[in-house]
């Protein structure tokens, strides 16, 4: 014959092998009932039996949660709506019992191992046991029932919520980045309006209050930017890709001033529909200082094309390598700019071997001393002709005082030389036919100056008059 308890004890096995904490306490908050799962805790169930449940939630936590606390703050207030307070030792029963609640555990007092789990957060779904297991005096009418006491199941949450943790830390750092990145960031759907933008993107199209109406890329772009991105933003929804390449767009502020930008676009799923990320960054600067460098490259080149030299930026290394030679020097060496461009090492081999070492002598000594170079000497060209050059350079320096780069002229001087040599031999014959007819004179002088001595050796009158200053000459 089956006992009248036996189907309540064989729920109460089956309630031990759950892996949730199953308990029952009485109306006081006291366990009558917990299943094996409370060992997680480090509890055995009859540790805890008429215990209050206060014994394993956090202290905070109970404030919070116990019944005692919180029906203080709800006195005189309705909480028929659809949010009631949520209770650990609950009375309710149907919609408006506790469900969800989100409450920290703690384990039972012990020495310390590496298996010690510490705080726990566990979810707990209280509720009455009125219908559900029988707790009421069936034989009592309703408006008389008493109340046993509160069932409840504890799941551990603990994984989730460090991972909810993780996840709002993760959230809080992206945003962040995002809010305070120097670039936009936008995200547009395929109707190409703009669902979201950060702080940077407002700046970039002169957003200053929040749009009545969505904004679109027909807004913000100029008409030629527009089928530019519209053919890309195809191609991305095309082909998938999550790797855009950059383009440059022109952006049409809302005051009407236009800016040019870099744009990468890759296609996203924001809310299980594609999207377009995008990134965009202001060039109008970069594009303004390229193209003034650009004008200014041609206005150098035109300058070194015209000015009767050769024209270098050489860096300071061992060869003096050449960043920019003019073409010039095709005409002076033979050479064009390409052939220095490409072989470092060809200004040293024509340089004529006899000059070499006494011209290297003088760059090291304009590097080492920071000074300008001035330094003549002979090449040998392509067609092996011998040429004199003569070769100005300016140390160019960083903010340490480092020589970064050398630039310098080279202007040729052939003509110059051979015109010095022909003068310098003219004055060497000169030279010498002074020297020659200097001699004759004194010789002569000096006879006339033996004839007056030997006239007045015979009292007469000296017959050559002779000028003191070559008198002197003569005696010395």
């Amino acid at each position: 014959m089956k006992s009248k308890n036996e189907p309540e004890e064989q729920y109460l096995n089956i309630l031990q092998y759950l892996p949730d904490i199953v308990y029952k306490i009485d109306p006081r908050g006291n366990f009558t009932f917990v299943n094996n799962s409370v060992r997680m805790l480090g509890y055995k169930p009859e540790e805890l039996i008429g215990q209050h449940f206060s014994k394993i939630i956090h202290p905070d936590d109970v404030k919070l949660f116990a019944r005692q606390y919180v029906l203080k703050k709800y006195k005189g207030k309705d909480t028929s709506d659809e949010t009631p307070p949520k209770l650990f030792d609950e009375r309710r029963t149907g919609q408006r019992k506790t469900t969800n609640l989100s409450i920290r555990l703690i384990p039972k007092k012990r020495k310390k191992t590496k298996e010690d789990r510490g705080e726990i957060t566990a979810e707990v779904i209280a509720f009455g046991d009125v219908s559900s297991t029988g707790h009421y005096a069936t034989h009592i009418q309703e408006k008389n029932k008493k109340f046993l006491g509160t069932l409840g199941i504890i799941r551990d949450i603990s994984e989730r919520k460090r991972a909810e943790q993780a996840l709002r830390e993760s959230e809080k750092r992206f945003r962040t980045l995002v809010e305070k990145s120097v670039e936009a960031i936008f995200l547009i759907n395929f109707k190409t309006e703009f669902v979201f933008w950060n702080p940077a993107a407002e700046k970039l199209i002169g957003l200053t209050t929040t749009p009545k109406k969505k904004i679109t890329l027909f807004n913000v772009l100029t008409p030629s930017s527009l089928k530019i991105a519209m053919a890309n933003v195809s191609k991305a929804a095309l082909t998938g890709t999550t790797r855009p390449k950059p383009y440059e767009l022109t952006v049409k502020r809302l005051d009407g001033t236009l800016v040019d930008v870099e744009v990468f676009i890759g296609l996203v799923q924001y809310e299980g529909k594609p999207h377009m990320l995008g990134t965009a960054r202001d060039i109008t600067e970069r594009k303004r200082a390229y193209e003034m460098l650009q004008k200014s490259k041609e206005k150098y080149r035109l300058l070194s094309e015209n000015v009767p030299a050769v024209v270098y930026s050489a860096l300071p290394d061992k060869q003096s390598s050449n960043l920019f030679i003019s073409s010039k020097a095709e005409e002076l060496t033979g050479y064009n700019a390409e052939q220095f461009l490409q072989s470092p090492e060809l200004w040293d081999d024509i340089i004529h071997p006899e000059d070499r070492e006494y011209v290297w002598q003088k760059i090291e000594e304009h590097r080492k001393k920071k000074i300008v170079l001035y330094v003549e000497y002979r090449i040998i060209t392509k067609d092996k002709k011998i040429k004199w050059i003569k070769d100005t350079a300016t140390p160019i320096f960083d903010n340490n005082g480092h020589i970064v780069r050398i630039d310098g002229f080279m202007e040729d001087i052939t003509e110059r030389k051979r015109v010095e040599e022909s003068l310098k031999k003219k004055n060497e014959e000169l030279e010498r036919f002074n020297k020659f007819a200097v001699g004759r004179e004194l010789k002569m002088i000096e006879l006339k100056k033996k004839i007056n001595e030997l006239l007045l050796k015979m009292d007469k009158k000296p017959k050559y008059k002779i000028p003191e200053r070559i008198n002197t000459e003569i005696n010395k």
